[in-house]
Formats: structure tokens, C-alpha cells, sequence
């Protein structure tokens, strides 16, 4: 279910690197140094499988294993936070300094707030609506989320009102969505291979016929590759 997975991510002057297998080591590299300037082992989380990375710009990474645990390391310190996420986590993504979301085999959304300067990570709330587990959280513009899952479906999420405001389909289960760089489509992929473009801020009526809608609302297929 889960197989080899090379992981990046990147923040300020560093780039974290994780590999889900065999070592499960997590590597900070300082850009401006050009050099490795910390580890930390894989025996931090046993057997598990590191499934996603991020880096906060407050000096913290976070990472996340099959196994349901959210790991918080000061970069500093190298002291962390370990909570219980998921039954399985499969991806997290940060939504600003102060939240983070993450999504796996319980089929939910879950945003934590992660401000431990004033207390340790907690549950804000939960965003439920799939029916199979969640395979990644994606963040694409300010409160809005996206979740990719395994019921073939995208869900596209307004954090501020918890609504879930665009329900996106494919054929397959749905492991990957992202915003496209410098641009109102959002990409779509599933575990066979298909990729939908999906227009933003428009919904097709016909060729070359348009109309108008909320910028943050997601429609209808523009482009699918197969």
C-alpha cells in the first residue's frame, strides 16, 4: 500500500529530505552552507513509514507515518512533539503558522492548532465527507483545502466556514491534487494514471461558453490526460 516514497520540502534557507525506505532518515540541508547540517534517524519512528514532510518558517519540522503519528522537531533543539493523528497519516500540509492539516485512514480532514509556544498541538476541528481514506491535503489559496482520496473523489474545503464547497470525481482512486503554479487551475491525478485540470472561478456550459463564478469554486474538467 505504501511502497518507497522520496520526499522534499523546503523552507527559507533549508531543504528537508526524507525517504520513506530503508533508512527513513530525515536530512536538512543548508542551502547558502551547501551542506548536510542535521539528521535525524529513522529509529525515531521505529517501523513506520514516513509518508509526508513540511517545513515551518518558525523552525520546526513536521513529519508523519503510516502508523498514525504527527511529529513536531525544533531544528534547534532537535527536542520534539509526537501526537496521534490518524489511524494512518497520510499527508499534512500547513495552512499558516499556526495550523496544520492532515489527512489518512480515518477518512477525515483534521486541522491541529500547532502554536506551541502557548500550548502543546491540539485538535481544532475535523472535516468530514469521504468514504474512503485520504491520500493528501493540499492547500491552494488562503482557507482553502483540498483533499484527494481513495472514493475517487477531490473535495475542495473552505476552511473559514468548514463547508465543503466542490466535490471533484474520477474514475479511480485519487492520490494527488495541487494548484498549478501561477494560475487558477488545479491538477488532479489518480492511481491510473488519468490527470484532470479542473478550471477555477468558471463553470462550462458549452464550447467555448463560460460563466462567471466564486474565484475559489472549482467546476469542471478542462483538459484530461490519460
Amino acid at each position: 500500500m505504501y511502497g518507497r516514497k522520496n520526499l522534499l520540502s523546503f523552507g527559507g534557507k533549508y531543504v528537508i529530505a526524507a525517504c520513506s525506505d530503508p533508512d527513513r532518515n530525515i536530512c536538512v540541508w543548508d542551502i547558502e552552507e551547501k551542506s548536510k547540517c542535521l539528521t535525524i534517524g529513522g529509529d525515531a519512528w521505529s517501523n513506520d513509514w514516513i509518508m509526508a514532510i513540511e517545513f515551518c518558517s518558525d523552525g520546526y519540522i513536521l513529519s508523519c507515518t503510516n502508523y498514525g503519528k504527527i511529529n513536531m522537531w525544533d531544528i534547534d533543539t532537535l527536542e520534539a512533539i509526537s501526537w496521534d493523528g490518524h489511524d494512518g497519516v497520510h499527508s499534512i500540509c500547513l495552512v499558516d503558522r499556526k495550523r496544520l492539516a492532515s489527512g489518512g485512514e480515518d477518512n477525515l480532514v483534521k486541522i491541529w492548532n500547532i502554536n506551541i509556544k502557548k500550548a502543546k498541538p491540539s485538535l481544532l476541528y475535523q472535516l468530514g465527507g469521504h468514504t474512503d481514506m485520504i491520500r493528501q491535503v493540499s492547500l491552494i489559496g488562503k482557507s482553502i483545502l483540498c483533499s484527494a482520496a481513495n472514493d475517487t473523489t477531490v473535495k475542495v474545503w473552505n476552511l473559514d466556514n468548514k463547508k465543503c464547497i466542490a466535490t471533484l470525481t474520477h474514475p479511480h482512486s485519487c492520490i494527488n491534487v495541487m494548484l498549478m503554479p501561477k494560475s487558477y487551475f488545479l491538477a488532479s491525478s489518480d492511481s491510473w494514471n488519468t490527470m484532470k485540470i479542473w478550471s477555477s472561478g468558471m463553470k462550462f456550459l458549452g464550447q467555448g461558453v463560460y460563466e462567471c463564478l466564486s474565484r475559489n469554486v472549482f467546476c469542471d474538467v478542462r483538459v484530461q490526460i490519460n
